[in-house]
């Protein structure tokens, strides 16, 4: 009975033994952990890295035959080591492995001397763990990071980061040139360091708790200021920063208006020389003509007093002076007063002021405001467009008709219209409204409409056109609304 209970204890303990040992197998595998043993008195050494089955990667050889599937960037560091570690040093070492197919597999081992019972070392035990997919996470982070250093460093467009106070956390080299600050400077200011003092309230960014409240991307414009005092136009736009569901800071693009705007001061001034030239003909044709016939009426006075003929120059006169006034009123610099308004308050009073025309000539004025917002604008240029538009609405319905006035809040605009029932406009004749000295009118100059162009233009809105010869005119005027 004693036999049988030596020999039964016996298998279980053995079964035991392989259990653990399968399970241990088991564990290695998931952990992805690998033991490795070198005897150092024959130098064989023992190589698994615990995989299991077919992917397994084992060895069993000499140690100058292991260094060989050893990467040879790293053949000297496992050497010296491996030296190391024989003098009693813990070993600790990562390094990459040439596997059979071709692919690298990076491992860190760790291991100790084993010591016999003379307390000599005869082997050297550890574990070997492969790292091979951490480290090609490691290496498209670093990948990415350096794709992302790379587009900001390289990037002809201003850019920084801030954090929630506003300060600077980063800039690329763009923006340190635009600034004339150093990165190094810049991570010691604000951005409200850079601004204009005008321009403060008008960031968007100022509040950058708030940033979850602004449109992302949008375009703003602003003037900084550089380190030697100068100022520089820029337009920017931001993109918030953020970390899971925290806004941390943000992105701010930046781009240097400069040359940007002696381009335009360029154009401007081209366009002025042409306009002028284009003017001066225009002017030399109108006044000539009622000259010329001024110069015959007079010479035909000279031999036959007619009373007639001084109605007809007196009409050749009051033409010069038409011309002259809307000469002077387009030439002359014109201040713009800006201040708040109402547009419908604006429309009323220029129908009121032009009721008595349009009776005259059989129009009737209908009204239909229904904006409910105000401008900043200058109120007496305003009604200078809205007369003039108004004005030749009634001329141009030679029969009677209605003329309709419309205003309403259209996206950040207040449009108004004035619709005619007149004769209409045709498609090649509105391309070139707005041209000095073409009238649809026989004796208009078209100076008016130049003016009214001018005058919409300065207040950063928009003149549209719509017209069907017999059916009428539509004339659409579109301008910011006031917040």
């Amino acid at each position: 009975m004693q036999r049988w209970d030596k020999q039964h204890y016996a298998k279980r303990y053995k079964q035991a033994l392989q259990r653990t040992g399968q399970l241990l197998v088991r564990a290695q595998a998931m952990a992805k952990i690998g033991v490795w043993e070198w005897d150092l008195d024959t130098d064989e050494l023992y190589w698994s890295d615990g995989q299991g089955g077919e992917s397994t990667l084992s060895f069993y050889g000499r140690l100058s035959d292991f260094l060989e599937i050893v990467h040879p960037k790293d053949r000297q560091q496992m050497l010296h080591t491996l030296q190391c570690a024989r003098a009693g040093d813990l070993l600790t070492i990562e390094y990459r492995l040439l596997r059979p197919d071709g692919s690298v597999g990076t491992f860190v081992s760790q291991g100790e001397l084993i010591l016999d019972s003379a307390q000599k070392s005869r082997r050297m035990f550890g574990i070997a763990r492969n790292i091979s997919e951490e480290r090609q996470v490691q290496q498209q982070l670093q990948d990415s990071e350096q794709r992302c250093r790379s587009l900001k460093d390289n990037n002809p467009e201003g850019i920084c980061s801030l954090d929630l106070n506003g300060s600077f956390t980063g800039a690329n080299p763009a923006f340190a040139r635009m600034t004339g600050y150093s990165a190094d400077e810049l991570l010691q200011m604000t951005y409200k360091d850079l601004l204009c003092p005008e321009c403060l309230p008008k960031v968007e960014f100022c509040a950058i708790q708030d940033l979850p409240k602004y449109p992302p991307h949008s375009k703003q414009e602003l003037r900084l200021l550089h380190k030697d005092g100068a100022t520089v136009d820029v337009s920017y736009t931001h993109v918030p920063i953020t970390i899971g569901e925290q806004v941390v800071g943000t992105f701010v693009i930046v781009k240097d208006l400069t040359e940007q705007r002696k381009t335009e001061d360029l154009l401007r001034r081209s366009e002025k020389l042409s306009a002028v030239g284009q003017l001066a003909a225009g002017v030399a044709h109108e006044i000539r003509n009622p000259l010329t016939a001024l110069k015959g009426f007079i010479h035909l006075l000279k031999q036959d007093y007619n009373p007639a003929y001084l109605d007809i120059m007196m009409e050749e006169l009051n033409h010069i002076e038409l011309v002259s006034s809307e000469m002077l009123m387009l030439a002359k610099p014109q201040t713009l007063q800006f201040e708040r308004a109402s547009v419908n308050h604006l429309l009323q009073s220029v129908a009121t002021l032009l009721k008595t025309q349009a009776i005259m000539k059989n129009v009737e004025i209908v009204t239909r405001l229904e904006s409910d917002s105000s401008l900043q604008c200058d109120p007496n240029q305003l009604k200078q467009v809205f007369v003039n538009l108004m004005k030749n609405a009634i001329e141009a319905m030679q029969s009677g008709g209605t003329l309709t006035v419309r205003s309403r809040d259209w996206q950040v605009w207040v449009l108004v219209e004035v619709i005619d029932q007149g004769i209409g406009i045709s498609k090649e004749c509105i391309a070139s409204l707005g041209d000095p000295f073409y009238s649809t009118k026989t004796n208009g100059t078209g100076l008016g409409l130049l003016v009214t162009h001018r005058i919409v233009e300065n207040h950063q809105g928009k003149l549209e056109f719509a017209s069907e010869v017999g059916q009428g005119t539509t004339v659409r005027v579109l301008l910011p609304r006031s917040e």
